[in-house]
């Protein structure tokens, strides 16, 4: 099968997206974003739909709101004092309701949150930007950006953290993932080193992990 076919082939396995939302400025369409939309009832019967109801996809960051929902209606949020940007935070990243229901206060909840979500992020631009560079694609920025997010994400947590009142060594749970995302900004590993990459992010993880469990229990 030649690659054309192939493209071909791959292309006609998609499912047909509906324009959902259009942007215009002044009289021009900007942009038009397309996606599946489906209504069902609670035993499965689809009552309407746009595009492709059997469509499979990933959930992703869409959940968090559905798993910050236990927070609230077992009335954890009141008995912990939550504020209504703590309960935005929520919905926002799965690290305040799991902490919450952890016992762990949410100004902990809320660094634990910040430590990763920082860490994600340089991570993310330093990894892209290294695939960008293997497939001899544009580049700098996202490298600029890793470092940049790696070099601010210490500090960021540090000034967080007295903000809070929290241990002052808390600031170095940000270093595994700041430190392995500044490296791989600066110097890109070759593509048959991606793999230890992987496994570097999650050692990073795991350890960042243990420093904020190590400093939030003293």
């Amino acid at each position: 099968m030649s690659a054309e076919e192939s493209s071909r082939t791959q292309s006609q396995q998609v499912p047909i997206a509906e324009p959902l939302v259009e942007v215009r400025r002044g009289g021009i369409t900007e942009s038009r974003h397309r996606g599946h939309v489906v209504a069902i009832e609670p035993d499965g019967t689809i009552v309407a739909y746009l595009g492709s109801p059997q469509t499979l996809t990933f959930l992703r960051s869409s959940a968090k709101p559905f798993q910050a929902l236990p927070l609230l209606v077992s009335g954890a949020a009141d008995h912990f004092g939550f504020t209504d940007r703590e309960v935005a935070l929520a919905c926002a990243s799965c690290a305040l309701p799991v902490g919450a229901a952890c016992g762990i206060p949410p100004r902990a909840a809320t660094l634990i949150w910040l430590v990763m979500t920082l860490g994600y992020w340089a991570a993310t631009a330093a990894v892209r930007g290294t695939i960008a560079v293997q497939r001899r694609e544009s580049h700098a920025v996202l490298r600029f950006s890793g470092a940049v997010l790696a070099i601010a994400a210490p500090p960021t947590v540090l000034m967080a953290g007295q903000a809070l009142v929290l241990r002052p060594l808390i600031w170095t749970a940000a270093l595994p993932l700041s430190i392995l995302s500044l490296a791989l900004a600066v110097a890109p590993p070759h593509a048959r080193h991606l793999r230890r990459v992987g496994w570097g992010l999650i050692a990073a993880s795991a350890l960042s992990a243990v420093l904020l469990a190590v400093f939030l229990r003293q």
